[in-house]
């Protein structure tokens, strides 16, 4: 196989014929459910508000998972993960807490950690900067590595573990201690060696903890902003996109194009009006600053919303279509297009299946940025062939990449070549 990538701007395409050698395709304009990218729903296997989903997003409690220090009950997870189908994938974080106490265990341990009132309960974080709470928590990571380490079924994990959420936000919640750089810098390599085929997503507050973004941007994070439309406007003197967000984004302009940045809804998109949010500011700068995905909190949209939601679905993450195929003797050139605003981010190779046999190749949708691509390859099998089929495929070998063309089945096209 020899990639030969160009990019150039978007043709103009038209439908091409149902058998011959030359097949052109045009993108069809329909939403599509692709791992890491679009609408991602909270918690939940079915469709949110109808828009198509790939990936759920979930969250869970430390103390759930590590009841005792080093002993594991990974059912909720699980039971997640079964709930999907063979073509959605989890997205998920450790919370320090949410509605329970905390990671108790550790301080039941012996292991130094602060208590602290937070939403009228006593809740407890362990001191991360402690190298005996290190190693139990590296244990815990390598863990939840091991077990859920497939980028096939896991979309990201995110580096959690600190603060209420785990969101590394509040840091005047605990009086002491708050991590380090060096502490900052040890999870976030500890979590990328964990996952080193998963996205590993760091929260835009770290930048906050003593300029610890850097350093996971370097390590290849991609990252996660909690408060998705919370534009700079009248009457507010900081705003998250304003005075966290962009100054992210200016940090490292280009890391969109290694590792994905998500987004969770600031409240929920339907009080928008209350806050005098306006949408067409919010799309724009999505659109502009590369974010992939929308992590949907369950919410009451109206017709207007749910548009103006599909429109800008149509426009973010990955969006491919293989907009042209040849095939001549023993060789094949194809065109792909991504009409998105980012690549794939995680490995998914094109594979065809010649009367009905699998040729894997090692044209990687993963990487692609927006525009055009080109690709030769040569197989013997290819000759006299009678069809072929084109898509996608995770590392299972399913194809769960959607492509933005009408004439799919199961995710592959299929060309009659006689």
């Amino acid at each position: 196989v020899t990639p030969k990538p160009t990019v150039t701007p978007a043709p103009t395409l038209t439908p091409g014929p149902i058998s011959g050698t030359t097949f052109t395709f045009a993108d069809n304009g329909k939403l599509l459910a692709n791992p890491g990218v679009g609408w991602q729903n909270f918690d939940s296997a079915g469709n949110s508000d109808g828009f198509p989903s790939a990936t759920i997003y979930a969250r869970y409690n430390w103390a759930d998972i590590e009841r005792v220090v080093g002993t594991y009950n990974f059912a909720p997870i699980d039971n997640t993960l079964a709930q999907l189908s063979p073509t959605q994938r989890l997205a998920f974080r450790i919370m320090t807490f949410n509605d329970d106490t905390g990671p108790v265990a550790y301080a039941n341990a012996g292991l130094p950690g602060t208590y602290a009132n937070y939403a009228g309960k006593s809740r407890f974080q362990p001191n991360l900067n402690d190298t005996r709470v290190q190693a139990a928590v590296a244990k815990f990571i390598q863990a939840l590595g091991q077990r859920y380490g497939d980028p096939s079924r896991i979309d990201s994990i995110d580096v959690g573990f600190y603060g209420p959420w785990g969101e590394w936000s509040e840091t005047n919640v605990f009086a002491a201690p708050i991590p380090t750089l060096a502490t900052c810098q040890w999870l976030i390599q500890t979590m990328k060696a964990a996952f080193p085929s998963v996205p590993v997503i760091a929260n835009a507050f770290h930048l906050q903890i003593n300029g610890a973004l850097p350093a996971a941007f370097a390590a290849g994070m991609g990252w996660r902003g909690d408060s998705w439309g919370d534009h700079p406007r009248t009457g507010y003197s900081w705003t998250n996109q304003g005075q966290l967000y962009d100054p992210v984004i200016a940090m490292k302009p280009e890391q969109w194009k290694v590792a994905p940045i998500y987004m969770e809804p600031y409240f929920v998109i339907s009080e928008w009006s209350r806050y005098g949010i306006d949408w067409n500011t919010v799309a724009d700068w999505t659109i502009r600053n590369h974010i992939a995905a929308i992590h949907g909190k369950y919410d009451t949209l109206t017709t207007t919303q749910k548009s103006q939601i599909s429109s800008l679905l149509l426009k973010i993450g990955y969006r491919p279509l293989i907009s042209k195929v040849v095939v001549s003797g023993a060789t094949m050139t194809v065109t792909i297009r991504n009409n998105g605003n980012t690549p794939c981010y995680s490995d998914r190779f094109l594979r065809l299946v010649v009367d009905g046999v699998v040729v894997d190749t090692a044209i990687n949708l993963k990487g692609l940025l927006p525009g055009q691509s080109e690709f030769t390859l040569t197989n013997d099998k290819l000759n006299n062939a009678a069809s072929v089929s084109i898509g996608f495929v995770n590392t299972r070998g399913i194809a769960d990449v959607q492509l933005a063309q009408d004439g799919t089945v199961n995710n592959l096209i299929n060309l009659q070549l006689k």
